[in-house]
């Protein structure tokens, strides 16, 4: 995620090859996607949910519906009023089951676990794409999963992976004390995603683990059909952000968002990001990430629903951005895309790829 009050310079070649097959895509792995509600993040243990007070519309720390921020905790949000002012804390703990994906010892996603052995995210941060020449399209092929690896940051362990900085010639830096599991020899990608990547709504992936999760490690639910009608979502990523220099898969944000709606015929959640100003957005390597039902904030005994899979941005302008040289000309203008984890179709590849391990299959 990343603030427009600091702008990040951003190498044309990080963004070189997004633009899939001449339209205006952008992949959240390599771009912007959300513009949500700032959450206020807190390291400590998840607390008690507090009492509801008076009627859905009234609960205690209930945002409000202005848009305004994806940003996350910064110095300036915690004198803010969270009633009026739109910001809600969030306790990072109580989303243990958020990850982060590492492949070749680097951070690359986001992804979500919903079983001790599986975790979702989405396809193009486990496939590389080239050109079939028979097809005269882009198709996409599975990573090697002897490199691939899922860092679990809120979990104390011995192991450290490396972040990312938006400089190629940035000093390497690393976070460490963390569990970090290795993948498994199946990796099942959506089958309609690989023969066409440019089917956003198909954009899943489910990555196995060779060894089970820790049991404190909590685990998301795949959310059933009729929640897809929740007016509220939670979405949680390990993207950019200037916060305190924070670099991508450093520090988990939370944010809200009030106003999306269900592109079924295609299976995406999505929503409008309006044009530059003053707001900010999720960004690179917040692919993967949950789009979770209902306003969560990782009090004690919540249930969290996976509704959908951050994917991307589509319908933005690529062109403006590289001559701009910018990341924040990435982060805004277009649709919002999420591929649809709760609808019909979705649930049962996952239950297939899973071979009825995941809860509900």
């Amino acid at each position: 995620m990343t603030l427009n009050g600091k702008i990040f310079r951003l190498a044309i070649a990080l963004v070189s090859g997004c633009m899939l097959n001449g339209q205006k895509h952008v992949l959240a792995g390599t771009a912007a996607t959300d513009v949500v509600n700032p959450g206020i993040g807190s390291d400590d243990p998840p607390p008690p949910p507090p009492p509801r007070v008076g009627t859905e519309s009234n609960r205690t720390h209930r945002p409000n519906r202005a848009v305004v921020t994806f940003g996350g905790p910064q110095p300036a949000n915690a004198a803010m009023d969270v009633e009026r002012k739109g910001a809600a804390p969030f306790w990072r703990r109580g989303f243990s089951e958020v990850v982060v994906i590492v492949y070749q010892g680097r951070a690359i996603c986001t992804g979500t676990v919903v079983d001790r052995r599986y975790v979702l995210t989405a396809a193009h941060c486990v496939t590389t794409r080239q050109f079939d020449a028979e097809r005269q399209r882009m198709v996409a092929h599975p990573i090697p999963t002897s490199r691939l690896e899922v860092a679990i940051p809120s979990l104390s362990g011995n192991n450290c992976y490396q972040l990312q900085r938006l400089s190629a010639d940035s000093r390497p830096e690393e976070r460490c004390n963390v569990v970090l599991l290795k993948a498994g020899s199946r990796l099942e990608i959506h089958e309609a995603y690989l023969s066409n990547p440019d089917r956003l709504g198909k954009d899943l992936a489910l990555i196995s683990l060779a060894s089970d999760t820790p049991p404190e490690l909590a685990l998301a639910q795949v959310g059933q059909e009729a929640l897809l009608g929740s007016q509220t979502v939670t979405i949680g990523g390990y993207g950019f952000t200037n916060v305190n220099g924070d670099a991508a898969g450093q520090t988990l944000q939370v944010g809200w968002r009030t106003s999306h709606t269900i592109n079924a015929p295609v299976n995406l959640l999505q929503w409008q990001i309006p044009a530059r100003g003053d707001i900010t957005s999720t960004c690179k390597y917040d692919s993967g990430g949950p789009v979770f039902a209902g306003f969560q904030q990782g009090y004690q005994g919540e249930v969290h629903s996976i509704l959908a899979v951050v994917v991307g941005l589509k319908d933005m302008d690529v062109t403006s951005a590289i001559e701009e040289d910018e990341l924040g000309a990435l982060c805004f203008g277009g649709i919002a895309v999420n591929a649809l984890v709760a609808s019909q179709p979705s649930r049962e590849w996952l239950c297939n790829a899973s071979e009825g391990a995941i809860d509900g299959c």
